[in-house]
């Protein structure tokens, strides 16, 4: 991946656009790159996608975590389904719902007034297109435009810098105060939310409030004090249902007693920032995000749920960033039925089944978190998921890092993978990933493991310091190439039980037992490797196995090349290698 990654400071602005308009979409960014150098904007646009990465969960996490969207209005973009069906629709819902400014620019004389942006306030000045004989030059244009898009930047960075965050709150804003020692305006938080007018804020002191909270209007909630001064605690219902466009919940701690079939924070549409609470839940997860909800959790421990941490389903997105989540019975995240979130910078540890479980169509982007001490897996694909795993620290779980199995598929890059009781990275059952650019080492079993006529394209990965680097087996069919594979404790490859596959121009050293095995009828190609300084054989073969080893490296190997059992030496091809 790591193309289009954008700091935690700059606004990230999505641009859509035909790219029969690749020129004007690059001159704009010319115009754009005073803003750029200023720290204050990040572009982003599809053709950023690196070869090999899944182009749409790009695209789709990009759309949804932009605050600016950019519309490049020509004919060809009208015309472009994807542009106008995808983008756009998507493009509006975020407008509609606050979470992002979408601003047309008409690159080009179109009929674009009754498109359902044309209610917007387009650029240039009176939409007047950028090839227009109206302008003096094309620069002129797209000068006016970039200071349009300045004038947005600011707005936004002002509105961040007066939110509740900084305390500096706009002076006609409700101020509604909660207290159950009677010194506020209401005893009880549901009370307040009757009566507050929508965008009010609503500070709530220290005590143990028995309810459950429907919040129905933009409103800010939040506790006073240290967290653990406010508790609220909801049984036979959620303690938190929410269902508005927007809304802020910060500082308290949320509980789901039980008597029910509940979410604790139930999130049904909108956005909501969820900040710096303590949530568990004794009946169904701590958080539920659907009905493309786009709500932001960040600082939150979610824990000790009775039925997983997060769970995200029917097409919910949002960013899940740097929460602790721990001890949750099933999952500590699923995503699931088109679910999409973007999951940053989290501590998931120590649940009973995944960290994280993606499966039933999910997606969503995943990476940079931490995450160890899960029974069944760290992450599990499977069913359709499809998820971009980057960047993440798996480790020390008591099973397999990633399980990728059942049709699972997804991207998985530049993770580091250590230490777990099971392979680091197990594919089977047709799962199909692509496994590049990862660090897998120093497991209790082995490196990567295909069964089951798993898949999967295992590129350019440095795998070492495991019981072997990969193995093979039961009719597992993947393309393993460009690896390093070395310093493992017994092969570096094993191919067994009808194992199939391809093994190219991998650099396969240093193990202790033969650089590649092949045994049980398996069926490899093996082809333009390097297989050097391994204890016993550069290749060891037995059984009835076949296959084609040809243009290898064999050299320098403890007791030679080969080790071919005399059963087998006629049901193979060999050509090419220097032994």
């Amino acid at each position: 991946m790591a193309s289009g990654q954008v700091s935690s400071m700059d606004i990230e602005v999505f641009i859509s656009y035909s790219h029969n308009d690749e020129a004007l979409k690059k001159e704009l960014e010319n115009h754009l790159s005073s803003l750029k150098r200023q720290g204050l904007i990040s572009t982003w646009y599809d053709r950023k996608i690196g070869a090999g990465e899944e182009w749409k969960g790009q695209i789709d996490s990009h759309l949804n975590s932009a605050q600016i969207i950019l519309l490049l209005v020509s004919s060809d973009f009208m015309a472009s389904d994807y542009c106008i069906d995808i983008e756009m629709i998507r493009a509006l819902e975020r407008q509609e719902f606050g979470q992002a400014h979408v601003i047309p620019i008409i690159l080009r004389p179109v009929d674009w007034q009754d498109a359902p942006f044309g209610k917007l306030q387009a650029l240039p000045t009176n939409a007047e297109p950028i090839i227009s004989r109206k302008w003096g030059c094309r620069d002129e244009a797209f000068v006016d435009v970039a200071k349009g898009i300045r004038s947005v930047v600011e707005s936004l960075n002002s509105t961040r810098d007066s939110s509740l965050n900084g305390h500096a709150v706009n002076k006609n804003i409700e101020l509604i105060i909660v207290d159950k020692m009677h010194r506020g305006d209401y005893d009880t938080i549901s009370d307040a939310i009757s009566a507050a007018a929508p965008g009010s804020r609503i500070m709530v002191r220290s005590g143990m409030y028995d309810e459950g909270l429907i919040i129905d209007k933009p409103l800010e909630i939040e506790g006073d004090g240290n967290l653990g001064d406010v508790v609220i605690r909801a049984e036979g219902k959620a303690a938190i249902s929410f269902r508005t466009a927007k809304g802020m919940i910060s500082n308290l701690v949320l509980n789901q007693m039980g008597g029910g079939d509940f979410y604790c924070v139930d999130i049904q549409q909108g956005l909501l920032e969820l900040n710096r609470c303590d949530i568990t839940s004794h009946s169904r997860a701590c958080v539920a995000i659907h009905g493309k909800a786009y709500p932001k959790l960040k600082g939150n421990r979610i824990h000790d749920a009775k039925f997983g941490g997060i769970i995200v389903y029917e097409n919910g997105q949002g960013l899940i960033e740097d929460n602790d989540i721990f001890r949750n019975d099933l999952s500590g995240i699923t995503i699931e039925e088109a679910g999409n979130p973007t999951v940053r910078g989290n501590r998931i540890h120590d649940c009973v089944l995944h960290g994280i479980n993606i499966w039933k169509n999910g997606q969503g982007l995943i990476e940079k978190n931490d995450i160890f001490g899960n029974s069944i897996s760290g992450i599990t694909i499977e069913e359709a998921g499809n998820p971009i795993i980057y960047d993440n620290k798996i480790h020390d779980g008591d099973s397999v890092g990633i399980d990728v199995r059942k049709n699972g598929q997804g991207l998985i890059e530049e993770n580091n993978i250590f230490g777990n009781t099971n392979p680091g990275i197990m594919i089977d059952e047709a799962g199909k990933p692509t496994v590049r650019g990862n660090r897998i080492h120093d497991g209790d079993s082995v490196g990567i493991y295909v069964k089951e006529s798993g898949q999967g394209l295992i590129e350019k990965n440095d795998i070492f310091g495991n019981i072997s680097g990969i193995w093979i087996d039961v009719a597992g069919n993947p393309t393993v190439r460009g690896n390093r594979i070395h310093d493992c404790r017994s092969d570096g490859i094993l191919v067994l039980k009808n194992g199939q596959g391809l093994i190219e121009k991998n650099d396969i050293f240093g193990n202790n037992y033969s650089g590649i095995e092949i045994l049980e009828s398996s069926c490899p190609i093996v082809r333009g490797n390097r297989i050097n300084r391994n204890s016993l054989y550069a290749i060891c073969a037995h059984g009835n196995w076949a296959g084609i080893i040809e243009n290898n490296d064999l050299r320098d190997n403890k007791y030679g090349a080969w080790f071919i059992q005399d059963n087998s030496k006629n049901a193979f091809k060999r050509s090419g290698n220097q032994e």
